[in-house]
């Protein structure tokens, strides 16, 4: 059996030489403007990072409604010589209500537009599961604090708690305090 020739990236690169990414100029409303139908790595990877960090709130709060309308405003900035307007309520009306998206994504490669719908898929998967796992950290060391101090505190009487609690509420005691009174409560209960 013959041994198969690998063609190297430097052929790939000559034959690639005078290639022009496919871009088609089509008519909307009237209006005629030019659509890519592939976009770069960098292009794409950039539009994954804008809508997945788009969903979340400073607070780091999942906003799904936003994921949609901020993946058609940069697939139709990336893909489109168009200029969208900044005002958010503008741009949804044109986007949405005059169909401009459905109308430029019939023209741009699917492969990528389902690559990149994905990967946001997963980002934002990642990002909530990462969060999760941090609240579960966060309970099981507030569960780790409370057993710690329900044995600090084994053998004080619900009385004894309650009148704690009403001097701290009324500011009446100090953390210094109460750590001397648990501590000869202790040294008490030893002797």
């Amino acid at each position: 059996m013959d041994k198969i020739k690998k063609i190297t990236a430097e052929e790939i690169r000559a034959a690639m030489k005078d290639y022009e990414p496919e871009a088609i100029t089509i008519e909307w409303r009237g209006l005629e403007f030019i659509v890519k139908r592939t976009i770069s790595f960098a292009e794409m990877a950039k539009i994954v990072e804008t809508v997945t960090a788009t969903c979340f709130s400073p607070e780091g709060e999942y906003m799904p409604v936003c994921r949609d309308f901020m993946w058609a405003h940069e697939i139709i900035s990336a893909y489109t010589n168009l200029e969208l307007p900044e005002d958010a309520e503008e741009c949804c009306q044109i986007i949405y209500d005059a169909d401009l998206f459905m109308h430029v994504i019939d023209h741009i490669s699917s492969d990528q537009y389902g690559e990149m719908y994905s990967a946001i898929g997963a980002n934002i998967r990642h990002k909530l599961n990462t969060d999760m796992q941090a609240l579960k950290k966060s309970v099981q060391e507030i569960t780790d604090s409370l057993a710690v101090i329900t044995k600090a505190t084994e053998g004080i009487s619900i009385q004894d708690l309650n009148g704690l609690m009403n001097m701290i509420a009324n500011g009446g005691i100090d953390e210094a305090k109460i750590v001397d009174a648990i501590l000869n409560r202790e040294s008490q209960d030893k002797e």
